[in-house]
């Protein structure tokens, strides 16, 4: 499949881009019940800088079609950085979720990593790197050894209950715990998009469901993949130098 046909099909779904002033707004108003002199200042792919109230927040920004095609404004804060950056007051919260993008010095590209954990003892982490893999998702999980049972073959990933096998599969047993991994075509995750979404891992006879409070995370996970894989086709289909090939009779001079 061509390029430009894959990224038609699938990454617009989860695209970055201008417009989401309103929705910044609200979000910061809501999480900081703030609601008077709002500055929302455009950083850039996706990003928004607020000011309000005393108080200052990063935000990414993207654009969520559902099901029947209808676009809506999805905005996540960023991890906090300094003191002059204000904490929103979380509730307890059963599952724990960081999403990051992340700079692999070793290959030299863009990643982006999303752990998710539902319990002490179980994490799923999605990761993707575009530039290497246009459309590939890693999923990852890593349960205790003893919630596990043979066979030990596969790797399914749940999306609104509708499995579908990961290919690619490995596993091992490490410090007590079995991880298993296979990598997921990134047009399986697309339902995602639809309201009261879920998402489940299922290997070596364990499953599990990601509580819904991590959902935006998870959708957040795909917006900046979304963020990677434009840049990397934007790299991609820039056009090779048409300048002919130096004469060999004219290296030397």
């Amino acid at each position: 499949m061509r390029l430009a046909q894959y990224l038609a099909m699938g990454f617009s779904l989860w695209a970055l881009g201008c417009g989401h002033g309103g929705a910044v707004k609200s979000r910061f108003a809501s999480e900081f019940g703030c609601h008077s002199r709002i500055s929302v200042k455009q950083l850039g792919a996706g990003g928004y800088l607020v000011n309000g109230c005393g108080r200052r927040a990063v935000y990414t920004c993207g654009t969520n079609r559902d099901g029947s095609g209808v676009a809506r404004s999805l905005c996540f804060r960023e991890s906090d950085s300094g003191s002059s950056v204000a904490r929103a007051p979380r509730g307890p919260a059963p599952s724990r979720a960081n999403v990051a993008r992340k700079y692999d010095e070793k290959r030299k590209m863009k990643t982006v990593v999303g752990s998710f954990s539902p319990s002490g003892s179980v994490t799923v982490t999605l990761a993707g790197a575009p530039s290497a893999t246009l459309g590939e998702v890693l999923v990852e999980l890593k349960v205790a050894h003893y919630l596990t049972k043979k066979p030990c073959d596969a790797l399914e990933v749940l999306v609104n209950a509708v499995p579908a096998a990961g290919a690619r599969f490995s596993s091992e047993y490490q410090g007590g715990k079995l991880i298993a991994q296979a990598r997921v075509d990134f047009q399986t995750f697309k339902p995602l998009a639809q309201k009261f979404a879920t998402l489940g891992v299922r290997a070596c006879g364990y499953e599990t469901t990601l509580d819904e409070g991590v959902m935006n995370e998870v959708q957040k996970f795909f917006v900046i993949y979304s963020e990677l894989a434009t840049e990397a086709s934007q790299t991609m289909q820039t056009p090779a130098s048409t300048e002919p090939p130096l004469d060999e009779s004219t290296k030397n001079l």
